[in-house]
């Protein structure tokens, strides 16, 4: 099964105050960390990122060359995300990830991709009966996915298909754990 990684790094990082996906986590950045956790997942990975972003798009061009530009980013994360479907449509599924969640572990990915190449359609992770990301969706809704619009997402998919989604519960809290302000990266 063709499983493709997107992950979302095309935010504006109003909250934080300046692009978080770029500080310092470790010996990377926020946006590295999470495309190097989800990486060995995927087939193929596909980070999209703001027109013109370029101190990101070179914190990245190491772990992939699939970095796409979204032109329409302002437009909310469902345009991010479709830019990412299309460049990638030829997927069984894309395995959707958000760039500032580098506290996921390895297995909650695994876990997910074994659900997905089990034949479920939308697999997502649970963590103490709360629903995170990153999320699977099968290319059973490419077109779907790419009728979305505003901030929100897939979220709107996954309401309305939500008698196909097969949750998988992990014991990681890093599913829920997104940076948002400088005081997230200590908690």
């Amino acid at each position: 099964m063709n499983i493709a990684g997107i992950l979302l790094a095309a935010g504006r990082s109003t909250r934080f105050g300046r692009d978080k996906l770029i500080e310092p986590l470790g010996d990377t950045c926020i946006a590295a960390q999470s495309a190097l956790n989800l990486l060995p997942h995927v087939q193929s990975l596909t980070i999209v990122i703001a027109k013109d972003n370029h101190p990101l798009a070179n914190r990245l061009e190491n772990i992939t060359s699939a970095i796409v530009s979204c032109a329409h980013s302002h437009q909310g994360m469902s345009a991010s995300l479709i830019c990412g479907i299309q460049h990638t449509m030829n997927s069984d599924g894309w395995l959707i990830a958000l760039a500032d969640m580098p506290f996921i572990q390895q297995d909650v990915y695994a876990k997910i991709t074994s659900a997905a190449q089990q034949g479920n359609t939308i697999v997502v992770p649970r963590f103490q009966n709360q629903r995170g990301h990153p999320v699977f969706i099968s290319k059973k809704f490419r077109g779907g996915l790419l009728q979305l619009q505003g901030d929100c997402g897939a979220r709107d998919l996954l309401r309305a298909h939500a008698h196909e989604i097969v949750s998988v519960e992990v014991s990681d809290a890093g599913i829920l754990r997104d940076v948002d302000y400088p005081l997230d990266m200590n908690s």
